[in-house]
């Protein structure tokens, strides 16, 4: 393995933030299922999410490594992450102008 695909590696996994509210209960930020809608509008579970990484002491680090790392999947809806859906991420990134530094 090379250094840089160490890296790549690295980069990708999810920091570990001891305390966080995903951790009690990690089902509220998985991706969305069957039934749970589509596009922009946020599923009740998502919404449930988002509340608790707004109570969350880790929301700043943990949304700014899903700004700057973590690929979204316009797609598919993806998991809450740093409080903010896939969609709100990639809105927030054309609205900062951040690019993803490590895509999967």
């Amino acid at each position: 393995m090379t250094m840089r695909e160490l890296a790549h590696m690295v980069a990708m996994m999810p920091p570990n933030f001891p305390g966080a509210a995903c951790i009690r209960e990690p089902q509220a930020f998985d991706p969305r299922g069957r039934g749970e809608g589509h596009g922009r509008r946020v599923c009740p579970r998502h919404v449930y999410a988002k509340d608790l990484c707004a109570l969350c002491p880790h929301l700043s680090p943990c949304r700014e490594w899903a700004l700057h790392y973590h690929a979204d999947y316009p797609k598919e809806s993806g998991p809450v992450i740093g409080g903010l859906t896939d969609q709100e991420r990639i809105d927030t990134r054309r609205r900062l102008r951040i690019t993803v530094k490590v895509a999967a």
